[in-house]
């Protein structure tokens, strides 16, 4: 029984990264921005923002409501709004000083 919980778990967690979007945030020159702040945003609410690593990634895990936009933003760069959501793959968003 204890090794069904196990291969269970550990299918759940697989499907659970697979559902999942990386985004990477750059500045104007390619270099990654720590600490930007990312607002997944759906047709009627916005889901808790996550913050990037010192790589500028950060994972925007699957919604029960379809995420629409992401808000971009970081203290010393203007923020971006309304960048359209690609679920699938690796997002890049760059802010600009």
């Amino acid at each position: 029984m204890r090794r069904v919980l196990q291969i269970t778990g550990a299918f759940a967690a697989l499907v659970l990264q697979a559902c999942t979007t990386r985004v990477s945030v750059v500045d104007q020159t390619g270099r990654p921005v720590a600490g930007a702040r990312i607002e997944p945003v759906s047709l009627s609410i916005n889901h808790f923002s996550v913050t990037t690593d010192e790589d500028g990634m950060a994972s925007i895990p699957w919604h029960m409501q379809q995420i629409e936009w992401l808000h971009v933003s970081k203290k010393g760069f203007k923020p971006k709004k309304d960048i359209k959501f690609l679920p699938s793959g690796l997002m890049t968003v760059e802010l600009n000083q």
